[in-house]
């Protein structure tokens, strides 16, 4: 395992979507929100306490919280 995958695996064990999603400044009810992903305007948008991310039920976009930071900002990681 290289230190990318470290940083990521410990950026999953330490961070919950619902924690980013509220340092993004997203409102959450019920562990709902709009999708910053699409940009819809219920809460359709699901944030998983845990290690189980998010999902949208509208765009249908999910994964854990890597993805959800990488859709929101339009990034990725390269290895070097």
């Amino acid at each position: 395992m290289n230190n990318l995958s470290i940083a990521v695996q410990t950026i999953k064990d330490s961070v919950t979507a619902v924690e980013v999603g509220e340092a993004m400044g997203l409102e959450i009810r019920h562990g709902r929100c709009q999708c910053p992903i699409h940009g819809g305007q219920g809460f359709n948008c699901v944030l998983y306490r845990g290690d189980r991310g998010y999902y949208c039920h509208v765009c249908k976009s999910g994964g854990d919280v890597v993805s959800f930071v990488q859709r929101y900002y339009k990034m990725s990681f390269k290895e070097i």
